[in-house]
This record gives C-alpha cells, sequence and structure tokens, in this order.
C-alpha cells in the first residue's frame, strides 16, 4: 500500500547530504502545550519569502508513480478552495525511508492554504491545512533533520 509518512509546510528546506538524502528544515515551532504537534498550522510570513511543503511517501517495492503537491487558496468570497498549482516527482518502491521530496510555493498572500499531497491519479494521501498572516519580522525558526 502506497501512504504518507510525514508532511509538513516550512520556512526553508535545503539538502545537506546527497548520499544520505538529509534535509535541513527550518520552521515555527508551536507553543509549549501543543507538544504532541511538531510546527505552527499558522504560517508568519515575510512578503517576498517562499513557502516549502514536504512529504515522505511509502510505495511497495517495484511501484513507480508520480506525487503531487496540489496548492489550493480558501477564496472567502466564493466559499470554496481554489487550485493554484501542482507540483510533481517521481518515486519508485522499496526505500525503507520512504520517497522525500518538496516544492516550494512563492506568489503568496495571506488567508488560508491548503496542500495536498497524491499521486498522479489522483488519490489523495494527506493534505496539510494552514493559515498564512503576513508580518514585518520573521517569526523565530527552530532547525531540524530528516
Amino acid at each position: 500500500p502506497l501512504s504518507l509518512k510525514e508532511s509538513g509546510i516550512y520556512h526553508s528546506i535545503e539538502k545537506v547530504s546527497e548520499g544520505n538524502n538529509i534535509y535541513k528544515i527550518s520552521f515555527e515551532p508551536v507553543p509549549w502545550y501543543l507538544f504532541f504537534k511538531d510546527a505552527s498550522k499558522t504560517f508568519h510570513w515575510v512578503p517576498g519569502e517562499s513557502i516549502y511543503s514536504y512529504s515522505a511517501v511509502f510505495a511497495p517495492t517495484k511501484l513507480n508513480i508520480i506525487i503531487l503537491h496540489r496548492w489550493s487558496y480558501f477564496d472567502k468570497e466564493k466559499d470554496g478552495w481554489i487550485e493554484v498549482s501542482r507540483l510533481n516527482f517521481s518515486i519508485q518502491g522499496g526505500r525503507d525511508g520512504g520517497y522525500r521530496g518538496y516544492a516550494l510555493k512563492n506568489n503568496i498572500k495571506p488567508g488560508k492554504w491548503r496542500v495536498d499531497v497524491m499521486t498522479g491519479r489522483g488519490q489523495i494521501l494527506g493534505s496539510r491545512t494552514f493559515a498564512v498572516v503576513e508580518v514585518t519580522t520573521p517569526p523565530e525558526l527552530k532547525v531540524m533533520f530528516r
């Protein structure tokens, strides 16, 4: 079975090691009382900054498939989600840690956003919904390696 192992929305993603596929990820930590979550659902955005969507997908051996990150914005006037872009990468099954990839989005505006991680055939593996709030000072970020 194809499954989403992890996903998230981040301020930056940088590939640190080519051979080991290690990424350095910067994110906004959650308040202490939300200890069971690793990242905030509010993205404090400085105009001009990109937003990154990261996912790790497990696929059975010998499965070759396209994974998409579908970015959508909630339009209050239309009372519905508007797809703004799709970014994809291909995976081949069998890797223990899942296949990892990310997509970055520019041209962001404040409001409610969603990124669906899905197959090329339209099967949704998971979603992340978050609010983008415009700020003038960058938030304090935490760094982790994946």
